[in-house]
C-alpha cells in the first residue's frame, strides 16, 4: 500500500471521532499539555479565557486536538498534515441586524499556515484518547474597512498536505496493448485474394477510418474535508493605541510629529518601548530625547518628533512618500493580563522638494505726502545670491533645535548696500495657535509707517496670551547703529520656547527710521523644540 493511500485512510480514521478546540487563555503561563498530563481533561473547559482583545496585538493561542487514533499513528501522520489558523472580525452592533450587508460582513484580521509536526506541538495519551496541543502566536492586524463594535473569532483547520495527496489525485493512464502499426491502406493484403475479384484489383481503406478505442475514465477520489474548530464565542476587540501624523516642512526636509494616544477603553497602562520610522530615500531620525519605555494611561497622548532630511536622490522630488511607523508596546490591564502590541502604520506624506528661501522687498509706498526715493531692500538668509548694489540685506539665522523652556537667540545681520546711511528698528511679535492670532500678522510688506521707533512700539496690536503662544519674546525693540553705505551690523532677538514641536516665531517688524518705510517679515528660521 502506498504512502498516499495511508495518509488518506489514516486521516479519514482521524476525522471520525475527533474535534479541534481553540483556546485564548487569560494567563500567559497556562499550558494545556500540562493540564492534560495531570489527568484532568475537564480542566480545559474551565480555563479562564480573555474578555477583551486588541488590534495589533500578538495573541497567544492554544489549539487542542482530541482523537481516538493511537499516538503512534498520529505522530506518523502529523508530518503530512498542515494547520491553518485564521481570525475574522464581524460586527456586534445589534442595530446592524436589520442590514444583511453589514451583519453578514466578515473581515479577515490574521491568517497563518504551517506544518502540523512543528517544534511547538506536543502529543500525549490520556486514557483512551490521544491529544495534540499546538501553541501559536497570531498578530491581529486592524482591518482596512471600518467595523462598528467589532468582535473576533478564531478558527483552526487541520487538513492533509497537497503534496501528500498528489500521488492519489494523479489519474493513471490506461493504454491498449502494443501492436504493429497499421499500413496506410488497411486492405492492402487482400488485393491478390481471388475471392475478392480479379487479382490486382484496387481495394483501399484508409487507416484513419478505423475506430479507435478510448481508455476508460479515471476513478476520481473523494475530496478530503479538513477537520475544523473555532473558539466557543466571539471576543470584543478594539484599538489600544491610536496614531495621527502631522508634517511641517523645513528647509532641506521636514518635521513629522506622530501623536500616539491611548484609548479610554483600556483599563491599565501602556508602555511604549520601541519606535522607528522609515521613508524611502530620506534620512529619518527621532528627535525626542526621552527615556524608554514611555508609560501612558488611558486618554494620555505622547508626541514623537522625527526629523526628515533630503538626500541627493530626492532633492528634486515632490511626490507622496509612504512613511512606515513601527511601534512596540505592552498593555498591562488591571486584571493582570499583559498584551504585546506590534503596530505598523503607513501614511502618505507629501514631502516638498528643497527650494530656495523666499525674498522680501520693501514697499514702494509711504504715508508721507512727499515722494520717497525707492530703493531695493531684501530680507533673506545666508547663502542667497543677491547681486544688486542698491539694497539693504537682512539675514536671519537661528538654531535648528532647542530645549523646551530654554532661551535661544535669532541673529539678524544687516548689510547696507545702498548709497545712503540707514538706521533701523526691529521688533519681534509672537504668534498664537488660532485663526485670529494668525490673521493679525500679514505675510507681505505693509505700507504703513511710523515717525520713529517710539511710534512703532506703540502700535495697537493685540497681545496673544502666554498659554496659546509657541514662544515668548524676551528682547524688547532692538535698534541698529547708523549704517554708512557699505557697512554692516548684527543684532540679536531672544526668544523662549514654551511649546514642543515646530515653533512659530511669529513676525518681525523692521522700520527704516529715516525714510519711514516698514516691512513685516514672517518667514523666520525653522526651530524645533523638544522636551
Amino acid at each position: 500500500m502506498s504512502k498516499a493511500i495511508d495518509v488518506r485512510a489514516d486521516f479519514a480514521a482521524l476525522s471520525k471521532k475527533a474535534y479541534l478546540e481553540v483556546l485564548v487563555p487569560k494567563d500567559d503561563t497556562f499550558d494545556a499539555a500540562t493540564v492534560l498530563r495531570n489527568g484532568s481533561p475537564e480542566e480545559l473547559q474551565r480555563a479562564v479565557a480573555r474578555k477583551q482583545l486588541y488590534f495589533d496585538e500578538k495573541s497567544n493561542l492554544q489549539i487542542v486536538l482530541k482523537t481516538a487514533l493511537p499516538q503512534s499513528i498520529l505522530e506518523a501522520l502529523l508530518p503530512f498534515l498542515e494547520l491553518t489558523i485564521a481570525a475574522h472580525a464581524t460586527t456586534a452592533d445589534p442595530s446592524a441586524a436589520s442590514n444583511p450587508a453589514i451583519s453578514s460582513a466578515k473581515h479577515d484580521v490574521a491568517s497563518t499556515r504551517q506544518k502540523a509536526d512543528g517544534s511547538d506541538v506536543q502529543v500525549l495519551t490520556v486514557g483512551d484518547s490521544t491529544y495534540a496541543v499546538w501553541k501559536q502566536t497570531l498578530h491581529l492586524a486592524q482591518p482596512r474597512s471600518k467595523v462598528r463594535r467589532p468582535a473576533v473569532y478564531v478558527t483552526a483547520n487541520l487538513s492533509p498536505l497537497a503534496d501528500a495527496l498528489a500521488e492519489t489525485s494523479k489519474a493513471e493512464k490506461d493504454y491498449l496493448p502494443s501492436s504493429q502499426p497499421l499500413p496506410a491502406n488497411v486492405l492492402e493484403p487482400l488485393r491478390f485474394d481471388a475471392s475478392y475479384g480479379d487479382a490486382g484489383r484496387e481495394i483501399y481503406l484508409s487507416e484513419t477510418r478505423v475506430t479507435k478505442v478510448s481508455p476508460a475514465a479515471p476513478r476520481l477520489e473523494p475530496l478530503m474535508r479538513p477537520l475544523r474548530g473555532a473558539t466557543k464565542r466571539a471576543f470584543p476587540i478594539s484599538s489600544a493605541l491610536c496614531t495621527r501624523f502631522e508634517y511641517s516642512p523645513v528647509p532641506q526636509g521636514g518635521i513629522i510629529s506622530v501623536h500616539v494616544e491611548a484609548t479610554k477603553l483600556i483599563s491599565g497602562d501602556v508602555r511604549i518601548h520601541d519606535v522607528s520610522m522609515t521613508i524611502p530615500g530620506y534620512d529619518v531620525s527621532l528627535l525626542n530625547s526621552v527615556d524608554w519605555p514611555q508609560q501612558i494611561n488611558a486618554g494620555d497622548e505622547v508626541v514623537l518628533l522625527f526629523g526628515v532630511l533630503h538626500t541627493s536622490m530626492t532633492t528634486g522630488s515632490n511626490e507622496n512618500k509612504p512613511s512606515l511607523l513601527e511601534l512596540g508596546a505592552i498593555v498591562n490591564t488591571e486584571d493582570g493580563t499583559s498584551v504585546q502590541l506590534t503596530i505598523n502604520r503607513m501614511a502618505d506624506l507629501k514631502v516638498p522638494a528643497a527650494t530656495a528661501d523666499k525674498v522680501y522687498h520693501w514697499t514702494k509706498t509711504t504715508v508721507s505726502s512727499n515722494p520717497v526715493t525707492s530703493s531695493g531692500n531684501r530680507v533673506g538668509r545666508p547663502g542667497m545670491d543677491i547681486e544688486a548694489k542698491t539694497e539693504v540685506i537682512f539675514n536671519f539665522t537661528g538654531p535648528s533645535e532647542v530645549k523646551l523652556k530654554a532661551d535661544f537667540v535669532v541673529h539678524v545681520q544687516c548689510v547696507n548696500k545702498s548709497d545712503r546711511a540707514r538706521k533701523f528698528a526691529l521688533r519681534a511679535t509672537q504668534a498664537i495657535n488660532s485663526a485670529q492670532g494668525n490673521a493679525q500678522f500679514p505675510a507681505r510688506g505693509s505700507s504703513k509707517a511710523g515717525s520713529d521707533a517710539a511710534t512703532m512700539s506703540t502700535v495697537a496690536t493685540p497681545r496673544p496670551s502666554a498659554s496659546d503662544a509657541y514662544v515668548l519674546v524676551v528682547t524688547p525693540d532692538v535698534h541698529t547703529e547708523t549704517l554708512a553705505p557699505g557697512a554692516c551690523c548684527e543684532v540679536e532677538l531672544q526668544y523662549r520656547a514654551v511649546r514642543a514641536g515646530s515653533l512659530q516665531l511669529g513676525v518681525v517688524h523692521i522700520v527704516d527710521l529715516r525714510s519711514e518705510q516698514r516691512i513685516i517679515v514672517s518667514d523666520l528660521p525653522d526651530v524645533v523644540a523638544s522636551g
